[in-house]
């Protein structure tokens, strides 16, 4: 089955997806120089005269930092696979049960590759 979606809407929506997509690259990017600040910042100073609660304060921010790092990367991932599908057509259809997927969701979510209810079951079972 082919995208249902209007030639006119599918634009909008590559156009949302590309500009999700920057602020994913752009975001990212500016976690991972948040993240070489405290390698350098560590590696700047010896571990003796610095205050225990300190470091492990930078030590939890690199973390979060990394974990934020990880999930852009998840996000990412889903917003090229939305634009691959638009490119195989097959964009909008669920990949669970074939039904188009409704305009208004790919409004909201326009990664989404799930119809609601296939979302839905699918959190289910997480």
């Amino acid at each position: 089955m082919t995208s249902p979606i209007p030639q006119q809407k599918l634009a909008e929506l590559r156009a949302a997806l590309l500009a999700e997509q920057q602020e994913l690259a752009d975001e990212r990017e500016r976690l991972m120089e948040a993240v070489r600040a405290y390698t350098q910042d560590s590696e700047g100073h010896g571990d003796y005269g610095d205050n225990p609660a300190d470091q492990a304060t930078e030590v939890f921010e690199q973390e979060k930092d990394l974990a934020l790092v990880d999930a852009l990367t998840a996000r990412s991932e889903q917003v090229a696979h939305a634009l691959r599908r638009m490119d195989e057509g097959t964009y909008g259809i669920c990949e669970v049960c074939g039904q188009p997927i409704p305009i208004e969701r790919l409004e909201a979510l326009p990664s989404a590759t799930l119809c609601i209810r296939d979302a839905n079951n699918m959190r289910g079972r997480a």
